[in-house]
């Protein structure tokens, strides 16, 4: 949906939002759906490039869709009291963040944290409840090849 690319220092930098169509509503499901999908996208030669990379998930929906551009108006209404998109009002829709960051030693940090999404109800969603699993891992190498073997990627 969105993304954005820094480099600083020569060190690379990638954010980047993802809308997730039919999303499960399970916190267990949602977790390995926000991994798998953060690697199966992944090549080792951009894994390798990036200093740090994040991607956002969020659940599609009829406010939350691929024509969503914050400081538009939705259509249709979303709230008769102050209409225009905001990612604010979507708190409810977070599935999950996926981030690494590389150390100047060559070790990696992963993380990866998944919201609560309360089966479905929306006004039964709390916006602070999350679980999150971090690892540390001897290189970008070892974290690519550990993750898509854990989940079946096969990569050239």
């Amino acid at each position: 949906m969105s993304s954005d690319t820094v480099i600083n220092n020569g060190e690379s930098t990638e954010y980047e939002i993802r809308l997730v169509r039919d999303a499960p509503y399970f916190q267990g499901n949602i977790s390995k759906l926000v991994e798998y999908t953060f690697w199966s996208s992944l090549s080792l030669k951009d894994a390798r490039r990036y200093t740090y990379r994040t991607i956002s998930f969020y659940r599609e929906t009829e406010f939350l869709n691929q024509k969503f551009e914050e400081g538009k108006e939705y259509s249709p209404v979303f709230d008769p009291m102050n209409n225009v998109m905001d990612w604010r009002n979507h708190l409810e829709d977070r599935l999950g963040d996926v981030t690494y960051w590389k150390r100047e030693d060559g070790s990696v940090r992963y993380y990866v944290t998944t919201y609560s999404s309360a089966l479905g109800i929306r006004c039964l969603v709390d916006i602070t409840s999350h679980q999150e699993k971090a690892q540390t891992y001897k290189s970008i190498d070892e974290l690519f090849e550990c993750k898509c073997r854990e989940f079946n990627i096969l990569k050239q």
